[in-house]
């Protein structure tokens, strides 16, 4: 009987590394780009049957190739690692962010409107552009670019207009000069 329990406890060990390797970015230790859809999806359920708020942030680095160019491939890894590091000390436990592609992250905040959005993409990107990443015998710099989109009662699109909503809104943000936090008004894109 013992061998059967000590073979039940492995199974499950391997199952939750199993679905933790099926969900997580390795490098930065956040959601894959999978799970953020997957997830963005049950707050678009939520919020069509009870009207839940949330809000998502599109985060770019900016010149973030000059990085890798600059430093090597090395470097812009342990940039990413610490700006996952970054992400999840500052989120709630509610929140949900990952590695969309690349150098870009996308964060889900649950239960949060427009303001308290803007407030926390604000905060994500004082807490980049305020730290120090060493990588071999360099310390590197780097700050953020954020655009934010939440979605109302007013919109009728779907997961991917509102991700089109917070993309335009980190364009205007680079646009502005870089290192900056933009909003979408879903109001003046509304479909």
């Amino acid at each position: 009987m013992s061998v059967f329990n000590d073979m039940v406890v492995q199974l499950r060990k391997n199952q939750n590394e199993l679905k933790l390797l099926a969900t997580m970015d390795p490098l930065t230790g956040l959601s894959n780009r999978k799970h953020l859809m997957d997830t963005l999806a049950l707050h678009s359920e939520r919020y069509s049957r009870h009207q839940t708020p949330f809000s998502i942030l599109m985060a770019d680095l900016d010149h973030f190739k000059e990085v890798n160019d600059t430093y090597g491939h090395l470097a812009g890894d342990a940039v990413l690692k610490r700006i996952g590091t970054i992400l999840l000390e500052m989120l709630r436990s509610i929140d949900t962010a990952g590695r969309y592609g690349g150098e870009e992250f996308l964060i889900i905040l649950d239960n949060t409107g427009m303001e308290e959005a803007r407030q926390t993409a604000e905060r994500i990107r004082t807490a980049v552009e305020e730290s120090k990443i060493t990588a071999a015998t360099h310390t590197i710099q780097v700050t953020v670019s954020i655009g934010v989109a939440t979605i109302n009662s007013s919109m009728t699109m779907n997961i991917d207009g509102l991700i089109d909503l917070a993309d335009k809104a980190l364009y205007t943000a680079k646009q502005q000069g870089r290192n900056c936090t933009a909003w979408s008004s879903c109001e003046e894109t509304a479909e």
